[in-house]
């Protein structure tokens, strides 16, 4: 029979390697005013707001990439940006 030596695993560090991102949450009580006049229902009005929420945010993505697998693809890409002709 073998031996299996086990290594110890390193601690886990406290903090993480890399900062955390930023996130977007909605606090929908912040934009209920906007939709006082309509004639919804307070479902209705929330559902609208998340909507809209869930539209801006994609467009944020799409600009900005708040996307993790966008973040390593353009870090995966970075190299080739800078690559000169010549």
């Amino acid at each position: 029979m073998t031996d299996h030596k086990v290594k110890e695993d390193k601690a886990i560090p406290d903090e993480p390697r890399w900062p955390a991102r930023p996130t977007l949450t909605l606090d929908v009580a912040l934009y209920q005013e906007y939709l006082d006049d309509a004639e919804l229902s307070a479902e209705q009005k929330q559902e609208f707001i998340e909507t809209l929420w869930n539209i801006i945010v994609a467009f944020v993505d799409l600009g900005f990439g708040i996307d993790s697998v966008q973040t390593v693809l353009d870090e995966a890409e970075q190299p080739a940006k800078h690559r000169h002709c010549g």
